[in-house]
């Protein structure tokens, strides 16, 4: 969006707000505006800010360790695997990252306090205890090349409620069946 608001306002452009995407940018200027030395050296030091601030540092340390750095793509979110967070459901953690990964932790988390220690297992069944409350998941990526840890919190959308149908649950062996 910088990029495309410095560059309408180099043309005269009167209104930045249209020119937030390159095809908006690019309807609204004449062919020779869109070629001329300044439009380019616009477009040139934007590149260069970014290679100097995101490129450059990365691939130093990828020479200097072997490892690419670890980055998260796109904030992890939790969903559910019905259309309600309801008793019953599972609930899993959604992300992207990208570079070498040592390990990731997944904390449950209920309004705010653990939910037991932390594990591998990016899925939380939904209990009982669940309803009425908020759930979210504390996420810590570690990378290969020992930085410092990455953490962030995914949430789930509402408060767990229980089915509107009766549920029941019996354990692997069959033991036990417990129902709502």
């Amino acid at each position: 969006g910088t990029l495309f608001k410095e560059l309408a306002e180099l043309h005269g452009q009167p209104d930045t707000r249209n020119y937030q995407t390159p095809q908006r940018y690019y309807d609204n200027i004449s062919r020779s505006q869109r070629q001329s030395d300044a439009t380019l050296d616009i477009f040139l030091k934007t590149i260069s800010r970014t290679w100097r601030d995101q490129l450059l540092p990365d691939l130093l340390s990828t020479l200097r360790t072997g490892l690419v750095p670890l980055h998260v793509e796109k904030e992890p979110v939790v969903e559910s695997d019905r259309d309600d967070e309801v008793v019953g459901s599972n609930l899993y953690v959604v992300e992207r990252i990208s570079g070498d990964l040592d390990s990731i932790t997944y904390q449950w988390m209920r309004n705010g306090e653990p939910i037991g220690p932390p594990s591998k297992n990016p899925v939380h069944r939904l209990t009982r205890s669940d309803v009425g409350k908020e759930i979210s998941c504390e996420i810590t990526y570690l990378a290969r090349d020992g930085s410092e840890p990455i953490v962030r919190v995914a949430r789930i959308g509402g408060i767990i409620t229980t089915p509107n149908l009766a549920t029941i649950e019996i354990d692997e062996d069959g033991s036990t069946a417990r129902g709502i």
